[in-house]
């Protein structure tokens, strides 16, 4: 009999303290203005936009919160940045991620895509990933680079007035160079 009073002790204890404790939760910091639905539409109108034909892709809708990003925020900054931070589109980590890729068996190669949308809809971040068996013409690093910065500039609307190119890399693949 007391083992049973001990367990339901422990089980009301943790009860109170989700209770307690959910309002402050990572999750529900989020002001969330998309469902994973409008995040997949979202993802489609930038890819068909962008020039990419999804026809015999499948999509997969996922909610990734960077959990790990928001623990340091909510540790190390005050309650009201914190909020703030949280609920911008400056943290790249939060955001619901669209995967399209082909029903196709893994060991055959593939162009896949990736989107990354914000709670508030805007297109966070991109990549295309292309199969390593797929010829095209190799840029110079200058050429990527410049590529690369019409893209955020242009396509994205982002602004690298603040930052500068630290750091390149190439990727030997089988008939290119990434």
């Amino acid at each position: 009999m007391l083992n049973h009073a001990k367990w339901w002790l422990l089980i009301l204890v943790a009860s109170i303290l989700i209770v307690y404790l959910m309002p402050y939760s990572i999750i529900t910091t989020i002001d969330e203005k998309l469902d994973r639905s409008e995040a997949e539409q979202i993802a489609n109108t930038f890819l068909l936009e962008s020039g990419y034909l999804l026809k015999d892709y499948y999509v997969t809708v996922r909610r990734d919160p960077a959990n790990f990003i928001q623990a340091y925020l909510n540790r190390y900054v005050p309650p009201e940045r914190y909020h703030q931070l949280v609920n911008s589109d400056t943290i790249p980590n939060i955001h619901w991620e669209v995967q399209y890729a082909k029903n196709i068996p893994t060991n055959q190669p593939q162009t896949s895509y990736v989107v990354w949308v914000s709670p508030r809809g805007k297109i966070v971040g991109f990549q295309r990933q292309l199969p390593d068996t797929l010829t095209i013409e190799s840029l110079t690093e200058e050429e990527a680079a410049r590529k690369a910065q019409l893209y955020l500039t242009d396509r994205i609307n982002f602004s690298l007035n603040n930052f500068i190119l630290r750091k390149s890399q190439q990727l030997k693949q089988v008939n290119r160079t990434d």
